[in-house]
């Protein structure tokens, strides 16, 4: 069963849905019984071993999670920043740990209690109850029998348990503890600021022969000419075995039934709508105006008058050229305001007046579609285009492997790409992090390539949906470099690094002056400058929208106030330096608050309790054996 799950761990049926049985899949392998060290292993925790393959999982499971959240923002930079490969490899080495110390507490999960959370589990419910024969089924499609599943769940179980445990003694939340942290939380402040930059000083920051020289000299190590490796490489792509899949008809049924809620598509409406905008923030006079703009118009519609020609006159809208026409809707697309109008009213009706952080808005409701699940026919070719890809993918990665194999049993890399109707190629001479043509950027193929010795072949490597087997045929030791070979680079840095300087001494500088009594405004004009204002912003964070990151921002404001308006140095925001002062500040309502205690007081409570399960974590992995095999970061 085990070799099945990890021949076919990126098959439909093992993603699709089932977060839980993946989540329970990666407790459950992370403590098998691997007794020996070995080639592929990249830590030991008390005796048990995590393996290449598992971390490598771990790591790209978590990077998905990074993409899909921060999409094309997410650089090889933030990567390496973020530490995730780091990150993973304390994931792994933490669920080991947790698992070993439940066993060790004796703690135990009833059968009633495993019973209890496998059938609440939503996917082996039918009309809301627990089904056997759909649990039977789904664990089925596993190659697991119902004790395998439950021996997997225990012990998802016993981590809970324990961390729960844990997390419940860290102390209780008063109320005045919940109202600080609310105050805290929701204080806002406005700033005025001067933002510096070393562009302006970069001209006259030339570094002269002698001060190359010693920069050079003195910080030669950082211009070390790094590693690099040239690669001859196959590839592996599963667009190209699209046509050797057969998908069998049960598969696509299977598919649709484990998959239904997959096809519900939502209750939608079809509505029009005028805006008349006003800010959140307008003067009661402005907001008045907007109202009664907005109930003329709504008493021309309600009268008969055509809604969409009132929309193209009186809407302020984006949509006011199609007559306000907004199309098909679900829940969840519009602002609650705007949603909750439009999703009370019956086709052919138009709402009263609706308040939103947009303005005042006139809904005129022309549709409703019912909410209904589309049946196989219509998703049958989605779906079978779906598993195509999937076994496309897992045929292509099995012929990688086969490939591999023959490899290194000592085949030809020539001789095995022909069999396969695969070329050889190169990739030339490169470092950790340059870019290769023809190969998208990957950490792990970075990491597999400089891990390579001459003449030796990877197992494949998975980047951007294709295998690629590698064999390093050249690898060149890093080496400290002279003057000459890095001239232009030493002369660029320390030109920036001499920029830089001078636009941190002209910062202090222009806080001194302020501080002294100059008005800030004569203070930035006088040096070409301008003084730009935030706008009021949380003041329990280091960003400002209409600055940046600012390092320090939250130690530099904490004390700041009418009296007392200029921090004790400039700023730095990047590559610019800033000199701040305060303006205003905003109270939190703490009216709100009333509402909102509970929450606050339940937050505050998982904070402590999070607070106090790390320092028993950080306690454990003290008196625990871990030890990190390779250079597996």
């Amino acid at each position: 069963m085990l070799k099945y799950i990890r021949t076919h761990a990126t098959s439909w049926i093992i993603k699709v849905g089932l977060f839980f049985i993946i989540i329970v899949f990666a407790f459950y392998f992370g403590f098998g019984g691997i007794k020996g060290r070995h080639e592929g292993m990249v830590a030991e925790v008390n005796g048990q071993f995590i393996s290449r393959k598992d971390f490598n999982e771990e790591y790209q499971k978590l990077l998905a999670s990074y993409r899909d959240r921060f999409k094309d923002r997410l650089s090889d930079e933030m990567i390496r920043s973020l530490g995730l490969k780091q990150q993973a490899l304390e994931g792994l080495i933490n669920k080991i740990l947790l698992y070993q110390e439940a066993l060790r507490m004796n703690l135990r999960v009833s059968p009633e209690e495993l019973g209890r959370s496998i059938r609440s589990f939503p996917l082996f419910q039918v009309n809301g109850k627990f089904n056997r024969e759909r649990y039977l089924r789904i664990i089925g499609f596993h190659r697991m029998d119902p004790e395998d599943f439950e021996q997997m769940q225990e012990q998802h179980f016993l981590i809970d348990k324990l961390s729960n445990l844990i997390m419940q003694n860290a102390g209780t939340v008063s109320e005045v503890e919940a109202r600080e942290a609310y105050f805290m939380e929701n204080e806002k402040v406005n700033l005025e600021y001067i933002k510096i930059g070393p562009a302006v000083f970069l001209e006259k920051s030339g570094p002269t022969p002698t001060e190359v020289k010693e920069y050079f000299s003195s910080h030669r190590e950082s211009f070390r000419i790094p590693e690099k490796v040239n690669l001859q490489y196959m590839v592996f792509r599963p667009k190209e075995y699209g046509d050797k899949v057969d998908i069998p008809e049960e598969e696509i049924k299977a598919y649709y039934e484990v998959n239904i809620d997959d096809f519900v598509i939502e209750e939608q409406v079809k509505a029009r709508h005028i805006l008349i905008k006003v800010t959140p923030d307008a003067d009661p006079e402005k907001v008045g105006e907007a109202r009664k703009k907005t109930e003329e118009i709504l008493a021309r519609a309600k009268k008969g008058e055509d809604f969409a020609s009132l929309a193209e006159q009186y809407s302020e809208g984006p949509t006011a050229k199609k007559g306000g026409d907004l199309g098909y809707f679900p829940r969840g697309r519009m602002v609650k305001e705007f949603e909750d109008a439009a999703f009370s009213l019956k086709p052919g009706e138009i709402s009263p007046v609706v308040r939103t952080q947009f303005g005042f808005h006139i809904i005129n409701l022309e549709d409703i579609r019912q909410e209904r699940t589309q049946s196989l026919d219509e998703v049958r070719k989605s779906i079978e285009s779906t598993l195509r890809d999937q076994e496309s993918r897992d045929l292509a990665e099995r012929n990688a492997e086969e490939a591999f194999y023959a490899l290194y049993k000592g085949g030809e890399m020539e001789r095995v790409a022909e069999e396969y109707h695969l070329s050889v190629k190169e990739t030339g001479s490169f470092s950790r992090g340059e870019s290769i043509k023809e190969i998208p950027p990957s950490d792990e193929m970075t990491s597999v390539a400089f891990s390579l010795k001459e003449g030796e072949v990877s197992p494949p490597v998975e980047i951007a949906t294709n295998f690629y087997i590698l064999r390093l045929t050249e690898k060149q030791e890093p080496r400290l470099p002279e003057l000459e070979e890095v001239r232009d680079k030493v002369e660029k840095e320390l030109r920036e690094k001499k920029a830089g300087e001078k636009a941190e001494s002209a910062a202090e500088e222009l806080l001194a002056e302020v501080k002294g009594g100059k008005p800030m405004e004569e203070a930035a004009t006088s040096k070409g400058l301008k003084v730009e204002e935030t706008g009021f912003f949380k003041r329990r964070t280091n960003y400002i929208p209409t600055v940046g990151f600012l390092e320090g921002l939250v130690e530099a404001i904490s004390p700041l106030d009418a009296e007392n308006p200029y921090p004790d140095r400039a700023l730095k925001s990047g590559k610019d330096w800033v000199v701040i002062r305060f303006k205003k500040m905003e109270r939190p309502d703490m009216k709100q608050f009333e509402s909102e205690r509970q929450s606050w007081e339940q937050r505050l409570r998982y904070m402590k309790g999070e607070d106090g399960f790390r320092r028993w974590l950080t306690a454990l992995r003290g008196r625990s054996k871990i030890e990190i095999i390779g250079d597996v970061l």
